[in-house]
């Protein structure tokens, strides 16, 4: 899937030439004009990067990187700041306010793209590095929660079908009860261990906000 990149410049001109310069290099590309649509913008939807100009009218460029830094949907978007002006304060303000770059204008577009490309890069890195630490908490907690009752349940079924080994009454009936148990039992020794080839943590939105994970797993687990 394309990358997703937001242009918000007051100026027609340069949305527009940014616009084509980076859908010409196969990103999907929203363009607006003020801080105002950009934020209406990320109430319905996502994106990984965001170009934007330092003075903008109404809501200031400084201040939509702040917002952004503070929601929690869009904090780990990528942020870079546009501006004609080089004024120290205006650097030093920018990047306070949660900006990953800040580039002054004019730029050459060949520049700009490297840029962007090495800021998606750099997040989609630490994305899969973030998503690698979760597998393995996820999995480490998952096994260490299953294991000790699984063990207990495995010891004592064990011992009840050694007990009932000799049983007469109703025998038919405990044998097959004895059997369902194992069952479960192996079924769930075996989910322990894909548990431990998981690759990767699916998270699913339900209505009211539900949470619902699913756990996927390398070709080199049980089947």
């Amino acid at each position: 899937m394309a990358d997703r990149i937001l242009i918000i410049d007051d100026e027609k001109d340069i949305r527009e030439l940014l616009q084509y310069n980076f859908e010409s290099r196969g990103y999907k590309v929203f363009a607006v004009g003020s801080s105002e649509e950009g934020l209406h913008l990320l109430k319905k939807q996502e994106f990984d990067l965001a170009l934007v100009d330092l003075l903008l009218p109404g809501i200031s460029g400084i201040e939509f990187c702040r917002r952004v830094r503070k929601s929690e949907k869009h904090k780990s978007m990528c942020l870079i700041m546009l501006t004609a002006s080089d004024a120290e304060d205006h650097i030093v303000t920018a990047m306070e306010s949660g900006a990953d770059m800040y580039l002054n204008k004019p730029f050459a577009p060949n520049e700009l793209a490297a840029r962007v490309q090495g800021l998606l890069r750099r997040r989609q890195e630490i994305k899969h590095q973030i998503e690698d630490q979760m597998v393995n908490y996820v999995r480490g907690g998952l096994q260490h929660a299953f294991n000790q009752p699984l063990t207990v349940m495995f010891g004592n079924l064990c011992l009840l079908e050694s007990v009932c080994a000799g049983c007469t009454q109703q025998k038919e009936l405990v044998g097959v009860a004895l059997r369902d148990i194992r069952g479960a039992v192996t079924r769930l020794h075996e989910l322990l261990q894909k548990l431990a080839h998981t690759t990767h943590i699916r998270v699913s939105a339900y209505p009211g906000d539900e949470k619902i994970f699913s756990l996927e797993w390398s070709d080199q687990s049980v089947n």
